[in-house]
């Protein structure tokens, strides 16, 4: 099941050009999109650019910024 915010990171992913074991995120199939999501959420809810100061937009932001490819 995507939750809102596994949702709204797919969303980013794509709007911020993010690749994933170097392949554009946006050219995944949607399958393929909703694992990877999952995955990457669960890397993003523990990384140093999720903390209570900030929205969970900004922090998703920033965690993208700095990880523009990531390796699942």
């Amino acid at each position: 099941m995507m939750t809102y915010d596994t949702f709204l990171l797919s969303c980013l992913m794509v709007d911020m050009g993010i690749d994933v074991n170097g392949i554009s995120y946006e050219s995944l199939p949607y399958d393929v999109q909703f694992d990877d999501a999952r995955k990457i959420y669960k890397i993003f809810v523990y990384s140093p650019s999720n903390v209570l100061s900030e929205g969970v937009y900004e922090c998703m932001v920033n965690f993208l910024t700095d990880n523009k490819n990531i390796e699942l």
